[in-house]
């Protein structure tokens, strides 16, 4: 996985947009990374005609700016501690708020987006958190979903959800680089939906294999849980070890397509109070 240097927090400044600003703020100072705040101003004129193929624009003159400004002032304050002022930028652009923060996933502005996520019961409440799915699921960079309630923690233990059969070396890079850099612990969780099971013999031997010539220096454990719903048994898992943070490298159609089917994943993001990361292998983000 790339390093993280630029974090990339939409905003309609929504309470779900706001907290996802102060955990990227909390996780720009781990990763020494400036922090950009984006708002994508269709998102506030449901009723204006869409602009499709504008560029991308970095200053719209209307009073967005100030809004902007004031918008990072303010939680600055709510949250009693502010970045210094060459780490935070702001960013206008117009048009439809997916296509754009897809585009920006591509762009020096983002090695990795921070996006709110609502739970079922104000699902209408935030336009970005109910984009963030989308988005996750096309960006070309590491996406990190939020919920409106979730608080900063150090980032100790990441529990990488996954199919051991389908591990690669490239999946595993990509979701232990970030571990390492931010000294956190890794659970590689294998989601067993017909019977339980402990992992067999070989499937860690799997995993021990890729960590011998990928990453030796990892902390790690390997578990495998059981459940007809899987969200439930990863939730349930996450909750017994204090997971921080929920994590899924995969390809765009393997792994996490499975999960999403019947909402699964959708299931997780919108109710679960951790936050979870979504990384692409095959998006040459490593």
């Amino acid at each position: 996985m790339k390093k993280v240097k630029n974090i990339l927090v939409a905003t309609d400044f929504s309470v779900t947009a706001r907290n996802a600003f102060h955990y990227a703020k909390r996780l720009a100072k781990v990763l020494d990374a400036t922090i950009t705040v984006v708002h994508i101003k269709d998102s506030f004129s449901p009723d204006t005609t869409k602009i499709q193929d504008l560029p991308i624009k970095e200053h719209i003159p209307n009073n967005y700016d100030e809004e902007m400004e004031l918008f990072v002032s303010e939680e600055d304050e709510n949250d009693g501690w502010k970045m210094t002022k060459h780490k935070v930028k702001t960013l206008i652009v117009e048009g439809d708020p997916s296509e754009r923060l897809v585009e920006l996933s591509e762009s020096n502005y983002a090695d990795m987006i921070v996006l709110g996520t609502t739970g079922f019961a104000d699902i209408l409440a935030s336009i970005i958190g109910t984009t963030s799915l989308g988005v996750a699921n096309k960006a070309h960079c590491p996406v990190l979903l939020v919920p409106r309630d979730a608080k900063w923690k150090p980032i100790e233990k990441i529990m990488y959800a996954s199919d051991y059969y389908s591990i690669t070396p490239r999946m595993v890079t990509e979701i232990t680089d970030f571990a390492l850099e931010i000294k956190a612990k890794m659970h590689f969780v294998h989601v067993e939906t017909n019977e339980p099971i402990d992992p067999k013999q070989e499937s860690k031997d799997i995993i021990d294999a890729l960590m011998t010539t990928v990453n030796p220096q990892l902390n790690y454990e390997i578990h495998a849980v059981y459940g007809l719903r899987p969200e439930d048994a990863l939730q349930k898992y996450s909750d017994k070890h204090n997971i921080n943070l929920m994590a899924f490298a995969s390809k765009h159609r393997t792994f996490w397509e499975r999960l999403m089917h019947h909402s699964v994943a959708e299931k997780m993001a919108l109710n679960t109070n951790t936050p979870m990361m979504l990384i692409h292998t095959d998006d040459g983000t490593a």
